[in-house]
């Protein structure tokens, strides 16, 4: 309780304890709005990583033939 009202000093103490639901209380909790940005490696790496294909070429067909789903295949 102390944590929460050090972080909202508009809230206080009775507030917090009679009118504030418990739902109000962890939607407050939450910080939404806390960005995080990658760094030029982190975000070259994350891409290599989203476009990554394990199989390639004949191999491909022959494990989609079988129903095997391949994810990030050429179409």
């Amino acid at each position: 309780m102390i944590d929460f009202l050090k972080a909202h000093p508009g809230v206080t103490k009775d507030e917090y304890l009679w009118d504030w639901t418990i739902p109000q209380i962890r939607l407050a909790i939450c910080d939404n709005t806390h960005i995080e940005y990658l760094t030029e490696d982190q975000a070259k790496i994350e891409k290599m990583r989203r476009s990554a294909t394990f199989i390639t070429g004949a191999e491909s067909v022959l494990v989609s033939d079988l129903g095997i789903p391949v994810f990030g295949g050429k179409k």
